[in-house]
Formats: structure tokens, C-alpha cells, sequence
């Protein structure tokens, strides 16, 4: 006699939520939960829109259809909250979690976030992981839910945790620890500085430092100014990106330098200028500066100077 037919689970797939100016956090979040092999061993897939939205097809069905094939919907949550679009999200996951006991809804709460008080009021029902980036306690909890494993049986999050002599990459954030202080202090010398320089004795951890620990913190904006309307994308999130007066980069430095130098001569040309000594360059070059408008001013300061009688 046959028992009753075996019905097969369906494969874990998260839907993975976020705001843009989370983008990147997520992404960590997503590689990190992929990267176990506990995960890969129960096929796990993560619906990501940056990786999984096809071009050329309407985004929004897209993500409809995403939210109904998932098993599990993970919201990400920031410091600004759960906003615009992604609301829109997490009220069809909401709905779907009522109507579906075995669909998981969970909210993933960063650590600058406002915890629970972010959250939409019926999503506060449901149960929260904390810092999971961070703590590795909390990312565990995730992926034993996601993967509906046993709670008892501690979770592999990875393979081998160490990277030897070599300095450690960005994708290796989650096992840099300890330098806290020095990343603060790297931040807030960004926030003044365009150019910031790491010297320290060969050895010690600055390729790091700058890769394992500063890079992370600003691809999740810690320098960006979300009050700028180009920082925003369609999910009404603000870009990871620093202020514009910082982010310029060489091929800014490059016209930079062709300002000056071409503002310089268009002013020497203007003033009549014949005899091009030092003394006369000096004033040019102090009024010729890094935008469009340099040029003009140097050429109407060089003009307004009285001429050298020969």
C-alpha cells in the first residue's frame, strides 16, 4: 500500500526589498546570504530589482510577479525609513503574508535605522532581524527562517572566514572588525578634504582600512547629500552618492587644469600683454579658478590693468 504522494517544497526565493539610498547595504545583504552554504545548498535565490529587472519590460509587473513567486519577503530598512515605492511593496507583501501562512515577511532593521518605529503599523506584527550586516547572530536568524531549517542547528554562513596575509576586500566587510574609529575619522576628513591620504608603516592595514572599511560606509552614504533631487531613482530613494563638490574626480581635475591654463592665456592675449614676466602671470593665475566663469574674470582683470610702457 502507497502512502500519500510526497509534495515537493518550493525552492527558498527571497524578494529583497529596499530603498535606493539602501542599495548597496542590500546588495551586501544579498551576497552575504548567497555566500552561504547552507544557502546554496537548498538553492536559495534572492530577487534583487538593481540585478533582476529586465531592460526593455515594465518595471512595475516585474516586481509584482517577483512578490508572487518569493516564499519570503525581506524589507531592508535604513535610516530613512520605509518610503514611496517600497511602501507600495510591503503593503502587497503584507497582503500576501495574511492570505498565505507559509509566505514570510520579515523586516531587516540597519543600525542607523529607527527600529521597529519605521515601520508600517501592520508590519510592526511581524518579527524583526537587527543589524544582520553587522550581527552576525541576527543574519543566521535570517537565513534559518528564509531556508525554514532547523532553529536548533546553528547555521554556515562561510566557508573559510580567513584571508591570510593578503589585505582584505570590500566584499569582506563583514569580517573587519576593530577599526571603528579609525573609519569615523577617515569620513569626516572626506566630508572636508577631496583627497585624503592613508601613510602608515607597510603592514599595518591601510589597503584595509581604505577597501574593507571606508569603502563599505560610503557606497551606503554615509557622504551622500539625499537632499538633492538628482539623488533620487524611481523608488523615490536617495543614490549612495557624495556631494557634487566632492565627487567631481579626475576628469573634472583634468578640465580643471585646461581651465587654467587656457584662461591664462586668453587673458595674457586680451591684455596685450608683452612682456610675460613672472610678476605679470602671478595676478592671472591667482584669479583664474576651477569653473566656467574663471576665464572671463581673469580676462576682464588682465584687460582693466594699465599696459608696461616699453
Amino acid at each position: 500500500m502507497t502512502g500519500p504522494a510526497r509534495v515537493d517544497q518550493p525552492s527558498p526565493f527571497i524578494f529583497l526589498s529596499h530603498s535606493g539610498a539602501d542599495s548597496d547595504a542590500a546588495r551586501n545583504l544579498k551576497h552575504r546570504l548567497l555566500a552561504s552554504p547552507d544557502a546554496r545548498a537548498a538553492g536559495l535565490k534572492v530577487w534583487f530589482d538593481k540585478d533582476d529587472l529586465r531592460p526593455g519590460a515594465s518595471w512595475q509587473p516585474q516586481i509584482e510577479q517577483a512578490i508572487a513567486n518569493a516564499t519570503a519577503f525581506v524589507v531592508y530598512v535604513g535610516s530613512k525609513g520605509v518610503m514611496n515605492w517600497v511602501e507600495a511593496e510591503v503593503r502587497v507583501a503584507l497582503s500576501r503574508a495574511n492570505t498565505n501562512k507559509d509566505f514570510l515577511f520579515i523586516p531587516a532593521l540597519a543600525a542607523d535605522s529607527a527600529g521597529s518605529s519605521a515601520l508600517p503599523a501592520f508590519a510592526k506584527l511581524y518579527e524583526a532581524v537587527r543589524d544582520p550586516l553587522s550581527k552576525v547572530e541576527e543574519l543566521a536568524k535570517l537565513l534559518k527562517a528564509v531556508l525554514k531549517s532547523d532553529w536548533d542547528k546553528a547555521a554556515t554562513l562561510i566557508d573559510e572566514p580567513f584571508v591570510g596575509l593578503r589585505s582584505m576586500r570590500e566584499e569582506e566587510a563583514d569580517r573587519f572588525f576593530g577599526r571603528k574609529d579609525e573609519i569615523a575619522e577617515l569620513v569626516e576628513r572626506f566630508r572636508k578634504h577631496r583627497v585624503v591620504a592613508i601613510i602608515a608603516d607597510s603592514g599595518t592595514g591601510k589597503s584595509s582600512l581604505a577597501e574593507a572599511g571606508f569603502v563599505p560606509a560610503f557606497r551606503g552614504g554615509t557622504l551622500a547629500d539625499f537632499s538633492r533631487d538628482e539623488n533620487r531613482d524611481h523608488r523615490g530613494g536617495g543614490k549612495a552618492r557624495p556631494d557634487a563638490r566632492r565627487a567631481r574626480g579626475p576628469a573634472q581635475a583634468r578640465r580643471d587644469r585646461r581651465c587654467k591654463r587656457d584662461g591664462f592665456r586668453a587673458a595674457m592675449r586680451s591684455a596685450g600683454a608683452q612682456d610675460r614676466d613672472a610678476a605679470d602671470r602671478r595676478p592671472v593665475r591667482g584669479a583664474v579658478q576651477c569653473d566656467a566663469g574663471c576665464a572671463r574674470r581673469a580676462i576682464r582683470q588682465a584687460a582693466a590693468r594699465p599696459r608696461r610702457r616699453r
